[in-house]
């Protein structure tokens, strides 16, 4: 028999109306929500920050893995913008944000999914409520926008139209033919080294300017995993120079432009360095190429997306050779080679570290998981094949080619704790450990040498003023987001009051600090990353809270004659993503992002310039995408050079 047929049959009483199912979900019935909308889209619950997702009676609760994450503070999680790339301008409008929830999202690109966590900057945007509506309104009376837009990206590929990345050939004849004039390769190697081997070490200078000056003897007897390097090096110290240009020899002599050039250094070198049979994967020489791999591609602004994947993986790669542990004697490695290994070491957890920040997620690694010492505080001439007893460190006081780096790692526990509180899911703390945290960090910038005081000469002063100001930087760039959450917290409080006055301090001092570097001709515009675009959007929000209604006019932001000051050096920052568009064509979503972001605040503190400020918000994203599609496709011609915007 059925077993069905064992179960007796509900009989109605006369009289008693059968029970319907009610409208709204379950937690809005139960909760007495019910918003009269039909079965099965709710979402009372949802946006009342109570449920992740709608249930009903006879439906299994199922979390939508595109449902944001919900954390300690129970905010509501926003959705971002879809955007077409990662340098896309958006197609659609923005959803509308709470202004004190988490910032978070999962991208789609059809099939393909990428999470972006609390510190990744371009999230901020969700802090400005009205920020939907002024860009619906902006892009309503400028229609001209989207068709700008469609020109960079058309609407029918949601990819960059950049043509096909052709394959590159890696062998040893190809990297020589890739090698610029003596000349030009003098100019790019040695900007390297004096601003990026000083902060991230990756090679003894010693060793590599011998081969170096042995390549231009005898160019045939270079091993194929220099020129590798070369390449990389060369590529990396191209990003300072934005206004050299290469000839190259076909039927006519054509001018190709840097980005046109170090792109094909970075895949050729990065071809090699996958694919090569010659390759030992574990070798330093091997993990070094991968170090510069990454700084090359930083610094050009290439593939940022996967930087933390790509980090993570080298992290990986030298966990493998053993580097994240200090080596014992049995272990027979000479001083030299254990003195190399702690600095490629740093460098990698440094790269991970700020990989982590970028994106958004929680750190790597902890403290405990590594035992490796610190590099030795000496210059490159006192390390040696011959370095014996571990050699003898330098005072604090005295500037030498590894003080970035052990300086940077006095502070990384504090680092790496605040980049687990910001983007961790299993991390709470108290207001007092947030106090705790931002005093390590005052006393680490406090605590940064003067060396501009004792440099012997011109030169050495220009890179004491480089390192000390780019190490206020990256630690004023953890302030930010120590200070993200309890600053946006609604309503104000006492302790939201101390993080936003502490954020307006931290933000103005990169700010500072990068137009110093640029006034005095240390770095271009185009190189000031680091923390710039959360200093600028902190900025923008403080300006925003402080003008918002029924703010009391006590802040020291709403003093109008403060906040255009504020304004100013947030155009200035609008300044530098427009030259790093002309000349990396990457930088779209944070121009036009900012861009608007700047015509919103510089409305709510003057209305009456609501029209004016809404036409030079279109005009600038015009503007930019204008020159985008003219260069992207001159790069199919390679006829001309591009032309900055």
């Amino acid at each position: 028999m059925d077993p069905s047929q064992k179960r007796p049959k509900r009989t109605l009483k006369p009289g008693v109306k059968k029970r319907r199912p009610p409208l709204a979900c379950i937690q809005c019935y139960q909760r007495k929500l019910k918003c009269g909308k039909e079965f099965p889209s709710c979402g009372r619950c949802v946006k009342a920050g109570i449920a992740d997702e709608c249930t009903y009676r006879g439906q299994p609760h199922q979390k939508d893995v595109m449902t944001r994450l919900v954390r300690q503070n129970n905010t509501e999680a926003i959705p971002a913008p879809k955007v077409s790339s990662q340098d896309g301008l958006q197609k659609s409008s923005l959803p509308t944000p709470s202004g004190t929830g988490e910032i978070t999202h999962l991208r789609r690109r059809g099939n393909f999914v990428q999470f972006y966590g609390y510190s990744y900057h371009m999230n901020f945007y969700q802090q400005f409520p009205e920020l939907q509506s002024y860009i619906a309104r902006v892009k309503a009376t400028h229609p001209s926008i989207n068709v700008a837009r469609d020109g960079v990206y058309p609407p029918q590929n949601e990819g960059i139209a950049r043509g096909q990345r052709r394959t590159a050939s890696a062998s040893s004849a190809a990297l020589e033919l890739l090698i610029p004039s003596k000349s030009v390769a003098d100019a790019l190697v040695q900007s390297y080294l004096d601003r990026f081997e000083t902060t991230h070490r990756v090679l003894d200078r010693s060793v590599f300017m011998a081969d170096y000056h042995r390549h231009w003897g005898d160019s045939m007897s270079t091993a194929t995993s220099f020129l590798a390097q070369l390449l990389l090096v060369l590529a990396a110290g191209a990003s300072l120079h934005p206004d050299i240009h290469f000839e190259k020899e076909s039927e006519t002599s054509i001018y190709v432009s840097i980005y046109v050039q170090t792109t094909e250094w970075i895949e050729v070198a990065e071809s090699w360095l996958t694919s090569s049979t010659d390759v030992v994967p574990h070798s330093p020489c091997t993990i070094a190429c991968h170090c510069l791999l990454l700084i090359a591609k930083r610094a050009n602004y290439i593939q940022g997306s996967s930087f933390w994947t790509s980090t993570g993986a080298l992290m990986r790669l030298a966990m493998a050779a053993g580097y994240h542990q200090e080596a014992n004697p049995a272990a027979r490695i000479s001083p030299y080679n254990l003195e190399i290994r702690r600095r490629l070491w740093t460098t990698i957890v440094e790269l991970d570290v700020q990989a982590a920040v970028e994106r958004g997620m929680p750190p790597s690694l902890r403290m405990n998981d590594f035992s490796t010492h610190r590099p030795l505080h000496i210059n490159d001439d006192q390390i040696h094949e011959s370095l014996e007893n571990g050699g003898v460190d330098l005072p604090m006081e005295a500037m030498s080619d590894t003080s970035f780096q052990v300086i940077m790692l006095k502070s990384l526990p504090t680092r790496l704790a605040i980049c687990s509180y910001v983007n961790g899911y299993d991390v709470a703390i108290e207001f007092e450990q947030v106090q705790e945290l931002a005093e390590a960090l005052h006393n680490a910038i406090r605590d940064i040498p003067d060396w501009k005081g004792r440099a012997a000469d011109p030169r050495q002063e220009r890179l004491a003023m480089y390192l000390s100001t780019l190490l206020k930087v990256y630690l004023c760039q953890y302030s930010l987001l120590l200070y993200a959450k309890f600053g946006c917290q609604s309503p104000d409080s006492f302790q939201s009051a101390i993080c936003r006055r502490a954020r307006l301090d931290a933000s103005t001092t990169i700010l500072e600090c990068y137009q110093r570097l640029v006034d005095d001709g240390i770095v271009p515009k185009h190189a000031c990353q680091t923390g710039l675009m959360v200093a600028a959007l902190d900025l923008c929000h403080e300006i925003y809270l402080s003008h918002g209604p029924g703010v009391e006019a006590t802040g020291v932001t709403t003093s109008l004659g403060f906040a255009h000051h504020l304004l100013g050096a947030v155009e200035q920052v609008l300044e530098i993503l427009q030259t790093r568009i002309s000349r990396t064509l990457h930088g779209l979503n944070e121009y036009y992002l900012l861009s608007m972001i700047i015509g919103l605040v510089k409305t709510k503190i003057s209305p009456a310039t609501r029209s004016s400020n809404d036409t030079e918000a279109a005009n600038r994203a015009i503007q930019v995408c204008t020159f985008l599609h003219t260069a992207r496709a001159s790069l199919l011609t390679c006829d001309s050079p591009i032309q900055p915007v």
